[in-house]
């Protein structure tokens, strides 16, 4: 796996300098220049303006590309009769010192369109990977766990984090303002438990597993919580949090390889991608401007 091409103008008309890498997992060689046009970057949440209780806000990316070079023809011929699971799109953003992440996510090949031109315009989607854990059943691994394991043990099967994480943050838990009454647990809902049997279905004879997706989307709902993909990283929050501004709290920083960082502490605000997760939003990036001409008559 290695970045195949990369975005060589960053500069935004919001002011920001944005970094886009395209990731393919059968490529080795040298890293090409991709020039972003049309609407540039593209953030999506698909939030519920009617369910502010929705728990699982699924986001993706789209990205504006012209055809201009063999290069990037070959990259999008590629693409084109790829299987999922290829190629990946991250997005960073400067950060005053470094290059933070904004957005991760698997590209998906069969929804690739373009314009019927000269130079045409080539747009593609990647999506956070939450959706594809719908297709993967849910294998518990011992009778009992808590919350913050079966959270982790779910979202480890998405795609995104399996091939594009290396061992750095790749959950959030924050802290929520509900409270479990019960003297083991002193009031931290991560380490309420459940065992297996709640995860599947049974209709006489026949048994039929819980996807990841249920998994994590019903323990969301017992809990009043919400998944959304914020700078790269899956959050899990209490819906009530989304009401308060400017708060340091505490959360669990959960590793990909399993391991766990608690009371570390995380200031955050309701103004990044995750601000509108509670009715959807859609967040665009264009490349700045060279010339501006206005007519005074």
């Amino acid at each position: 796996m290695a970045v195949r091409y990369e975005s060589v103008n960053d500069i935004t008309t919001k002011g920001s300098r944005m970094r886009v890498r395209i990731h393919d997992m059968e490529y080795s060689g040298a890293v090409g220049e991709l020039e972003l046009h049309g609407r540039g970057i593209v953030f999506k949440t698909n939030g519920d303006d009617k369910d502010i209780f929705k728990p699982m806000c699924l986001s993706s990316c789209e990205l504006s590309i012209y055809i201009i070079d063999a290069g990037v023809r070959g990259l999008y011929d590629d693409m084109r009769g790829a299987e999922e699971g290829r190629f990946y799109l991250e997005v960073s953003r400067w950060n005053e010192e470094v290059w933070s992440r904004e957005f991760i996510g698997m590209i998906l090949t069969d929804s690739l369109k373009r314009t019927d031109e000269t130079y045409p315009l080539w747009k593609m989607e990647a999506i956070d990977g939450l959706a594809m854990l719908k297709e993967v059943d849910y294998v518990m691994n011992g009778g009992i766990k808590t919350l913050r394991e079966l959270l982790y043990e779910c979202m480890e099967k998405n795609p995104v984090i399996v091939n594009m994480y290396q061992n750095s943050d790749t959950i959030i838990l924050m802290a929520s303002k509900l409270e479990v009454d019960h003297e083991f647990y002193d009031g931290n809902i991560w380490e309420t438990v459940a065992h297996y049997d709640f995860f599947y279905n049974k209709k006489e004879n026949d048994v039929s597993r819980w996807s990841c997706y249920e998994v994590i989307e019903e323990l969301c709902m017992r809990y009043m919580l919400r998944v959304v993909n914020d700078n790269g990283i899956y959050v899990v929050r209490g819906v009530e949090s989304y009401f308060e501004e400017g708060v340091t709290t505490n959360v669990i920083r959960q590793k990909k390889d399993g391991s766990w960082e608690a009371g570390a502490t995380l200031e955050f605000y309701n103004v990044s991608v995750d601000s509108n997760a509670l009715d959807g939003g859609v967040y665009t990036n264009t490349k700045g401007y060279k010339r501006m001409y206005r007519d005074w008559e």
